[in-house]
């Protein structure tokens, strides 16, 4: 792990980085354990700033273009999307003449907040079960709560054209934000990272995204042919989501604006807050978990800067993603055979 912050960051990055963790971590824990956090940190921002960082650089500019041949929306699910969000992001500033027209959304719509929006409260997992017994106090929910939240954020109308954009895997994130635009003609494919979907058997299968890196029955990636437990898997997933802790439910805001929202039970009764509202909490609770995700995130779209962007031949871009892929799967299988060992949240 050491070897590898010495070999891929610079003297200067090193120093600057060591800083900026030091002064995050403060006097609260000891010198040595300082600086075992102070090398994790490093170590994973080094790992996705060179191997996820091409690969991430790489979709989203497929993304871009995908918007603006077929003049969709690109909506981004968080947190998961959070990490492809900002790369698109960083190539439509690069490329304004090319992207200026494409439209990005990033919304949060997570498995537990699309059930608990669409009365779909038993398939809440139990890791949520607060949240299942905080719903059943609530009367009068509004069962197109999710909808008005998407048209709200996104700006989507009758007839528009867009794509749902998430790292993967199964997609049980589909059917819940398909039901919730029917009727609007809206034509809304997902595209994951890797996808571990079904493929689609009729026009009509609403189950199925089509996976840019892998897609488990067209183009699979050994490492992460299983997502349960799979440490390289919640490298790709839990390590770049930044700091915010996962969405829950949807509220109405004291000012009539529908906004994602935690709910935490309590000895008093149950505690609503909003996701980005002033009594917001990040998942700095663990002190390891808050710089993982902060500086995997951050190495990331750092790697996404770095990225060079190869124009014209596309039989040599072809040929440099294929490489992208294959040296990104071998860190995964590395990752999930535990022969390197990096410290990752799983949350």
């Amino acid at each position: 792990m050491v070897g590898d912050i010495q070999g891929w960051l610079s003297d200067t990055k090193q120093h600057q980085l060591r800083q900026e963790i030091a002064l995050a971590i403060g006097n609260e824990i000891e010198e040595k354990e300082t600086q075992t956090l102070i090398l994790k940190a490093m170590a994973t921002y080094a790992t996705s700033q060179r191997y996820y960082g091409p690969v991430l650089a790489d979709w989203a500019e497929s993304l871009l273009d995908t918007a603006l041949i077929e003049k969709r929306k690109l909506i981004f699910l968080a947190r998961d999307g959070i990490a492809p969000y900002h790369a698109a992001q960083i190539l439509k500033g690069a490329n304004q003449q090319r992207y200026g027209q494409v439209e990005l959304h990033l919304i949060y719509v997570s498995r537990t907040l699309a059930y608990s929006s669409t009365g779909k409260e038993e398939s809440i997992s139990r890791s949520d079960t607060h949240v299942r017994e905080y719903l059943e106090t609530q009367k009068d929910r509004d069962p197109k709560i999710l909808r008005k939240y998407i048209l709200q954020e996104t700006g989507l109308k009758r007839g528009d054209r867009c794509l749902f954009v998430d790292v993967g895997f199964a997609g049980s994130i589909i059917p819940p934000i398909r039901r919730q635009l029917r009727g609007l003609h809206i034509d809304s494919p997902f595209c994951f990272l890797i996808s571990h979907t079904t493929k689609d058997k009729t026009r009509h299968d609403r189950g199925h995204a089509w996976g840019f890196l892998a897609h488990r029955e067209e183009r699979p990636l050994a490492p992460v042919d299983k997502a349960g437990g799979n440490p390289a898997v919640h490298w790709i997933e839990d390590t770049h989501q930044s700091i915010f802790n996962s969405p829950k439910l949807l509220v109405v805001n004291p000012i009539g604006k529908i906004v994602p929202a935690t709910v935490e039970k309590t000895e008093q009764g149950f505690h609503v807050s909003e996701l980005f509202g002033h009594s917001a909490q990040t998942c700095k609770e663990t002190l390891d978990k808050y710089l993982i995700k902060l500086y995997g995130l951050r190495g990331v779209l750092d790697g996404v800067r770095a990225s060079q962007r190869i124009p014209g031949d596309p039989t040599a871009w072809r040929a440099a993603s294929d490489m992208l892929r294959d040296s990104f799967a071998l860190f995964l299988e590395e990752l999930r055979t535990q022969k390197r060992t990096l410290l990752m949240p799983h949350a």
